[in-house]
């Protein structure tokens, strides 16, 4: 990975900006990528990789939570560590905190007022992705993740979100398909060339049996 020893990409709202936590952890020997929402976060994932994500609760196009929880229900991106930086403002706070499954959840306040913890617990979160870091090499053509996404076109971006979710909501109900039809050689044929046909259009598709 083309980078220092360990990176983190830091999102926040560009009115709301975490200049001393970057600063800090730039101080404390880390690559810091600093971006001003969730999609430009995203896209540096993609394109550069990382060894931890640090989100701000509320950016201007996806929520913190929100592409945390993408990220950890993606199974390549799901062992990247990821902290949210919570404002503690929203009623639903206590819920995206679970859904988001997220490493560790800081309070804002926290981190003003003990700058220096909260940088060495990101640093012991990077210093433990040896084999979960993400580069771009293990995102390429994964679905929902490998797209172009920038915060300053969010049509084009929530498309291609949208894009990857309904692809990869297609390839769950074929899945589900064919382990209902295991018990069937014939259906479970005629269902499995149904897929292959419609999502790759292969020249030629076969079953090899390994007896």
């Amino acid at each position: 990975m083309a980078m220092f020893e360990l990176k983190v990409v830091l999102a926040h709202h560009q009115d709301d900006p975490m200049e001393v936590l970057a600063q800090g952890l730039k101080k404390s020997g880390l690559e810091v990528a600093v971006c001003t929402s969730g999609f430009d976060a995203l896209d540096e994932i993609i394109n550069s990789g990382c060894n931890i994500l640090v989100l701000a609760d509320h950016l201007p196009d996806i929520s913190g939570f929100q592409l945390s929880c993408l990220l950890k229900s993606t199974s390549i991106t799901h062992p990247l560590p990821v902290v949210l930086v919570s404002s503690g403002n929203e009623p639903n706070d206590n819920f995206w905190k679970r859904a988001s499954m997220a490493d560790s959840v800081l309070k804002r306040k926290q981190i003003e007022q003990n700058e220096a913890d909260s940088v060495k617990l990101i640093k012991r979160l990077a210093e433990g992705t040896s084999n979960s870091a993400i580069t771009p090499d293990r995102i390429d053509n994964q679905p929902v993740i490998s797209g172009h996404f920038a915060g300053s076109d969010l049509i084009k971006s929530y498309g291609e979100l949208l894009n990857g979710l309904l692809a990869e909501r297609l390839v769950r109900h074929f899945t589900r398909n064919l382990a209902s039809a295991t018990h069937d050689r014939a259906e479970f044929t005629t269902l499995f060339f149904d897929m292959v046909s419609r999502l790759f259009m292969p020249d030629v598709s076969a079953i090899i049996v390994n007896p």
